[in-house]
């Protein structure tokens, strides 16, 4: 006789980390996802809903990158990605993992180091080119990474883009 669901629990947290825990009478299974990949086991009656589930839940995680997940969306093209209706230039998908994470070793520690109490203004300024120069040679600032010729749309409001179509069939949080 097939059990009934009595609950189901999808929970994000970090949100590159999604936990499934269902329950069907007094058997239960618990599945847990990272970055879309199965980190738990599957067992009991409720191991095929519960695989139906995590299917469809691996198929809308964020896609990881050298960098890790993102949970915001990025453009079909994977030029920018959107952060409250905002499009943000992403880091060259051309640079190799090892360049790409040592920039973002340097951005992320002059970040740090800008958090600082007691930075006089010329150790101030020096942090900020610091932050400047690996975005730059991320490719997330000044010149576009491409060379189609397409127009740079970084910090440009999404609805005023190209991407409103786009932005705005996404699914509403």
């Amino acid at each position: 006789m097939p059990a009934s669901i009595s609950s189901l629990t999808v929970t994000e947290d970090p949100p590159s980390v999604t936990s499934i825990v269902l329950n069907a009478g007094a058997v239960g299974a618990t599945l847990g996802f990272c970055n879309g990949m199965a980190t738990g086991a599957i067992s009991g009656i409720a191991g095929a809903v519960i695989g139906a589930v995590a299917a469809s839940v691996a198929a809308v995680q964020p896609q990881a990158s050298s960098r890790g997940a993102s949970p915001h969306p990025a453009t079909p093209d994977g030029r920018y990605f959107a952060v409250r209706g905002r499009l943000w230039r992403k880091a060259n998908p051309d640079l190799s993992p090892e360049r790409s994470d040592e920039l973002v070793r340097r951005l992320m520690a002059a970040r740090r180091a800008m958090k600082r109490k007691g930075i006089d203004p010329v150790q101030r300024q020096a942090l900020r080119d610091a932050v400047d120069n690996a975005k730059r040679a991320l490719g997330e600032r000044g010149a576009p990474w491409w060379d189609d010729g397409a127009p740079d749309y970084n910090r440009h409001l999404v609805k005023n883009t190209p991407y409103a179509d786009w932005h705005a069939a996404l699914p509403q949080p």
